[in-house]
């Protein structure tokens, strides 16, 4: 802006950032090529020759991006978006490029801390933290059984560490009450679309959303907490697609969108079985893709003459001529992609839904083809991999049933420990149980209960009642204030393993620092629990612990530790990945089912 001494780097028209359409994504630092826009962290405090760089997996979100980190002393300096990555292609969010101070924080734990007979938290070494953790947890399963212990983790642990997490639980401690934060917004998910089209997460790669010719935008506000997603439906857009996003506000890709459904909150289901309606009244959809790939649709065309579409306008606050208008365009242009994502502070969705969303793509002949697709994206970073690698109360590894004796036995010969048969519970459940007396220990790995928007007296109340609270995590947090033992766990960016992606893709994450002082990684530190309540069920390392996971994860096929990075499951024998639901060779793989309002 301005002339000659005047001029100055500004925005279009000297607007502010907010209203000249800046998105404080950081892309424009990343690309600015002499650096007149780059990050103020670190500016005029360090020499770019004195720091170190490294590149790893985000798991701050479920889109699992390349991140380069540039760090000095330490600390996280500055983050970037990795271009090789297959499932960004470079681009970052602003949570990825900008939220990495839980690394640097002053309150980053750098020792563990026990309770004295004084009720004081006292620093002592590792080991000796670890031997009181063990002792007490076996005190408390020796006097009240395993039931009475409860396991949970963060959104942020690889693969390895869940596996051993749960494994911690059911044949060390003897308990089916293991769950990662991501538990309750995952298993419906992963229930609806496996029993749909038998894969139980997304059926296309990210990467096809650019492809689409007509999007469907549902669920959370996906710029801000799924932004490769948004990234590709705005390339879509500009390549001649339609969308439509359905938001109770205007959103970020609002703009975008050729239309916005200003629905009511969580009616996302009403919609879409609306949509669905309008489709098989107005026969707008594939007949020739539903015959030769689907069944039961006379189960859905059944259910949906029973609904009227006064009934889902209504629920949805839209008029029926919107949803009429709404079913055509989404049908004018093929493929379509469908694109929701969860939200964390939202009810999660149930499994009708996630089948329902599949019935609306497979009617529009837009599923296991380039560009189509159910898109269903969770809510935590590594949700994918928790539910995968057993960190959940309903399956253990590798979806197998944690209450069925055939399943039971399979574990139980690897481990060389008896699982029990009992049901556990999810974490919102833990909390009843303990308010009921009947958990008596909890440990927590990379979780604060005071951020997930429960109500702060009965975070208070439940873990003021706990004999045993072992806390685990990178920074002392409120939940610590209660705690018995203090474990100092490592960041994402500190340690090695696996991690899976909503698109189901494995990827290798290497350490770019160390963790300070005495802190761990979270293997490291559950592997210690392990080894002193059951030696026999320790494990080596990360590798070592993919490859017994393996035994029981058929989905990973013959792929090793080394090989798996990049790979979508399923695996197949030859150890190629599959990035895309696969139609041929299948007979009518896709399976409609009755919808409900």
């Amino acid at each position: 802006m301005g002339r000659g001494f005047e001029q100055r780097i500004s925005t279009a028209f000297d607007l502010p950032l907010e209203d000249a359409g800046c998105e404080f994504c950081g892309h424009c630092a990343d690309f600015c090529p002499v650096d007149a826009i780059g990050f103020r962290s670190g500016r005029y405090e360090v020499r770019p020759w004195k720091m170190s760089k490294g590149t790893t997996v985000c798991l701050q979100c479920p889109m699992g991006c390349g991140v380069t980190y540039e760090v000095h002393e330490g600390k996280v300096v500055t983050a970037h978006g990795y271009f090789p990555s297959p499932a960004s292609g470079g681009a970052l969010c602003k949570r990825g490029r900008f939220n990495y101070n839980f690394v640097n924080t002053p309150e980053r734990l750098r020792g563990a801390l026990v309770q004295s007979d004084a009720g004081q938290l006292d620093p002592v070494p590792v080991d000796e933290a670890l031997d009181v953790a063990a002792d007490r947890l076996r005190q408390v399963t020796e006097e009240n059984g395993g039931a009475a212990v409860a396991v949970w983790g963060g959104d942020m642990l690889t693969n390895e560490e869940y596996y051993l997490l749960q494994k911690l639980a059911r044949a060390g401690l003897q308990t089916q009450n293991v769950d990662s934060v991501a538990g309750p917004w995952q298993l419906p998910l992963y229930e609806g679309l496996a029993s749909s089209v038998g894969l139980g997460a997304m059926t296309n790669p990210l990467s096809d959303i650019a492809q689409a010719k007509s999007l469907l935008v549902l669920g959370s506000n996906t710029l801000e907490t799924h932004a490769i997603a948004a990234i590709r439906a705005r390339k879509a857009v500009r390549e001649g697609a339609v969308m439509i996003v359905a938001h109770p506000d205007r959103v970020g890709l609002t703009k975008n969108a050729q239309c916005h459904l200003a629905i009511q909150p969580e009616s996302e289901g009403a919609l879409v079985c609306g949509l669905l309606k309008v489709m098989v009244d107005e026969k707008l959809y594939d007949q020739g893709f539903v015959e030769a790939h689907t069944q039961d649709l006379e189960k859905l065309q059944r259910s949906l003459e029973k609904i009227s579409l006064a009934d889902v306008a209504e629920k949805t606050g839209l008029s029926e001529d919107a949803l009429r208008e709404a079913a055509r365009l989404y049908a004018s242009q093929k493929p379509a992609c469908l694109i929701y994502g969860a939200d964390k502070a939202r009810e999660p969705a149930n499994e009708t839904f996630y089948r329902m969303c599949v019935a609306l793509q497979a009617l529009l002949g837009s599923v296991g083809v380039p560009g189509g697709g159910v898109m269903a994206m969770g809510t935590a970073g590594n949700g994918q991999g928790a539910l995968q690698f057993g960190a959940c109360p309903k399956y253990l590894p590798g979806f197998r049933s944690a209450t069925q004796a055939a399943s039971r036995k399979v574990a139980s010969n690897l481990w060389g420990a008896d699982v029990p048969g009992d049901p556990g519970l999810s974490w919102p459940s833990m909390f009843e149980a303990i308010e009921k007396g009947q958990i008596k220990a909890l440990y927590l790995v990379g979780v604060d209960p005071y951020g997930l928007g429960l109500p702060e007296r009965k975070v208070e109340s439940a873990l003021a009642k706990l004999q045993l609270l072992i806390v685990q995590d990178t920074a002392k947090n409120r939940a610590a204030d209660f705690a018995h033992v203090v474990l100092p766990g490592a960041a994402y960016m500190e340690k090695e393993g696996t991690a899976v992606n909503c698109e189901r893709r494995f990827q290798r994450l290497a350490p770019v620092m160390d963790p300070p002082g005495q802190a761990q990684t979270d293997f490291d530190l559950i592997n210690g629990l392990l080894r002193r309540l059951n030696g026999s069920l320790a494990l080596a390392g990360p590798a070592a612990a993919f490859a017994e996971a393996a035994q029981l994860v058929k989905d990973l096929g013959p792929v090793s530790y080394e090989a798996v990075d990049g790979l979508c499951w399923p695996i197949g024998d030859d150890g190629a990945g599959t990035e895309r639901m696969e139609l041929e060779g299948a007979e009518k793989p896709i399976k409609f089912y009755a919808a409900r309002l």
